[in-house]
């Protein structure tokens, strides 16, 4: 599956789209096709170091 990730602190150039395997889910989960997402506002917060930069930031 395609997904993007965040890869640091800085501007969109630290979002990287990547190939990753499709999960496999576990006892008493589902697996959801996903058709189209969005990064919403708390990780562009997040990337943009409006929580803080360092250990303490929750990333």
């Amino acid at each position: 599956m395609r997904a993007v990730q965040v890869t640091g602190y800085g501007g969109i150039d630290q979002l990287q789209t990547v190939t990753k395997d499709v999960p496999s889910p576990k006892a008493h989960e589902v697996l959801v096709q996903v058709k189209a997402c969005a990064i919403n506002n708390t990780e562009i917060w997040m990337r943009e170091g409006a929580y803080g930069t360092g250990s303490a930031s929750g990333w």
